[in-house]
């Protein structure tokens, strides 16, 4: 299972899908190899298979976002 985070660092913010064991509010992790994200919120849970398929869905609902 997936679970999906608000994470926070400093001044940054990121929404993210985590395994479910790592999103207990409190939590601190290392993302990409980047140390001290927060995770200050915890929201619902799905499926490994259903979020990695989707995973980058958004690319095709806000194309103004992707890199191109």
């Amino acid at each position: 299972m997936y679970t999906q985070c608000k994470l926070t660092k400093e001044h940054k913010v990121d929404m993210a899908w985590i395994p479910s064991k790592f999103a207990r509010t409190g939590q601190v992790l290392k993302l990409s190899g980047e140390d001290g994200w927060l995770v200050s919120e915890v929201f619902g849970s799905l499926p490994d298979d259903y979020i990695l398929v989707r995973k980058d869905d958004w690319r095709t609902c806000f194309p103004s976002l992707v890199d191109r």
